[in-house]
This record gives structure tokens, C-alpha cells and sequence, in this order.
């Protein structure tokens, strides 16, 4: 299936993208089949190709959701913008039956799950005297490392590298 997205150019912290046409599977940096233009992100530059854009939206290539939004914004396709999520990726597709209530409800927020957290208790432990929490560290960091060699939790292991 064909794609039409951004490709990252550009050095570091100086972002450019072009954007092409490739298979949808194929690496980020692989060949692409034909570079439709370019977009400056800083500087709001963009250049496109409109006609080979047409043309292999023609052929069945779907653009990818931020390629999408940015085809809609210079005019090339007419169609609603896609909602992007920076931090999660694309909101899902409402179903055919839903409604557009429901489809536009924002998705819940929830914390990534490396940002949960993994123990209980930690609110005990701020409650005690200094020399309390202290011993309780003491005791608990033991009793992780024991549970941690037999587990082999590696988030306990990054935790404790960060006390």
C-alpha cells in the first residue's frame, strides 16, 4: 500500500522534511518512490507538488495523518483535518454508525505507563520522622533488590538507579 508522508531531513535541531510517496512498510530513510516537495517546520516553508500529488492520491495513496492535515491546510485536498496527538499518536477513526458526538469526545487521560506507578506506599514514607523513612528506604531498596533478583523487574532496577 502506497503512503504519502514526511521523510526527516536536515541536521540535528534543525528539522526539513520532505514529502514522498513509499510503501507503507518500508523503513523511514529507505527509497522512496517520488518526492512530492518539502516542509520547514521553523520557518512554515513549504513547497508541493500538486498535480503528482493528485496523481497518486489517484492512484490509491493515502497520506499519512499529519501529511493529511498539512494537504488540507495549502488547499490541495478538501477534507476536515485529522486530529494528531503529539503524545499518543492519531486519535482512532469513529465507526460508521457512531455519532460525531461521540467520535469527537477527546480520548481519556491517562498518564504513559512508564509514568505509573509501580509500589504502593510511598505516601507512608513521607509522613515519618527523618530517621524513620530513613530506615524505611534502608528496608525497602533490600527488600527490592531481593524481590528484583528473583523477578528480574528491570523498572524497579531503573528506579532505584535514580534515588
Amino acid at each position: 500500500m502506497l503512503v504519502i508522508r514526511f521523510q526527516r531531513v536536515g541536521r540535528k535541531n534543525d528539522p526539513a522534511f520532505r514529502i514522498v510517496v513509499t510503501e507503507k512498510r518500508s523503513k523511514p530513510k529507505s527509497g522512496e518512490l517520488e518526492i512530492l516537495g518539502s516542509f520547514h517546520p521553523k520557518t512554515k516553508a513549504t513547497i508541493l507538488k500538486a498535480e503528482r500529488i493528485s496523481h497518486w492520491l489517484s492512484r490509491g495513496a493515502k497520506p499519512s495523518p499529519r501529511a493529511h492535515n498539512l494537504l488540507v491546510s495549502r488547499g490541495i485536498i478538501r477534507a476536515k483535518k485529522i486530529h494528531v496527538s503529539k503524545r499518543f499518536g492519531a486519535a482512532p477513526a469513529a465507526a460508521p454508525g457512531e455519532s460525531e458526538a461521540s467520535a469527537a469526545a477527546p480520548p481519556p487521560n491517562r498518564a504513559p505507563p512508564n509514568l505509573r506507578p509501580l509500589d504502593g506506599g510511598a505516601e507512608n514514607r513521607y509522613n515519618a520522622s527523618d530517621t524513620e523513612r530513613s530506615n524505611d528506604c534502608t528496608a525497602k531498596s533490600k527488600a527490592q533488590r531481593a524481590n528484583r533478583s528473583v523477578e528480574g523487574d528491570w523498572r524497579l532496577a531503573l528506579r532505584d538507579l535514580h534515588l
